[in-house]
């Protein structure tokens, strides 16, 4: 009788067990269904990013070959190509006030020959062109190359007036006025020193 209660006893447990196990095998079917769509997703949403990135990689490559070739057939480099030609084609297109060939020849012709005697002033004209269209930043840009990068060139001089104006039209004011008591102090014999004096009385207008 004994012997009978522990078999049925075993067999209820062996039976508990097995029910319990194959109800935690389906509670983490779900969990690990669940877990395997969100790495998935994540993956999907990788690959879909990469793909966009290429894309619009390729586009912008396109983009710019095209531009290249445009300008390369609208602004041909003279023939011979040496430096002295090539700066007379920045002096005329600063003449017939042809920015965008302007900007691409001096863009080649500092490339080409950075350590010529003229490449500040190469720099100065397509500054000075910047300023005069309206276009501050890249007018300081350009002014800030030459004092940056041929501090005894014949043109720098120039360049810290034309960077104190550009502060001037950028309203700031104190950054104009530090650079124009620079020039008056460090050259002041130059022809730049009455018209810093003149850009002093337009910045105190301005405040």
């Amino acid at each position: 009788m004994v012997n009978l209660l522990l078999m049925g006893t075993l067999r209820f447990l062996i039976g508990f067990s097995i029910g319990l196990a194959m109800l935690s095998s389906c509670a983490q079917k779900p969990a690990q269904q669940s877990d395997d769509l969100t790495k998935m997703y994540f993956r999907n949403q990788r690959r879909e990013q990469l793909a966009e990135r290429n894309s619009f990689q390729s586009v912008l490559k396109n983009a710019r070959r095209v531009e290249h070739a445009r300008v390369m057939r609208e602004y041909p480099l003279p023939n011979p190509l040496t430096e002295e030609s090539l700066y007379t084609r920045v002096i005329s297109a600063y003449q017939l006030r042809e920015l965008g060939a302007l900007d691409y020849y001096v863009g080649q012709f500092v490339y080409r020959y950075p350590q010529s005697v003229f490449a500040d002033s190469a720099l100065y004209l397509r500054g000075e062109m910047s300023l005069i269209m309206g276009m501050t930043p890249e007018a300081l840009r350009d002014f800030e190359r030459i004092i940056a990068q041929y501090p005894t060139g014949k043109k720098y001089v120039a360049a810290l007036y034309g960077k104190a104006v550009c502060y001037r039209n950028l309203q700031l004011y104190n950054y104009a006025e530090q650079v124009l008591r620079q020039l008056k102090k460090e050259f002041p014999g130059s022809p730049e020193v009455m018209r810093a004096s003149l850009e002093e009385k337009m910045i105190a207008a301005a405040h």
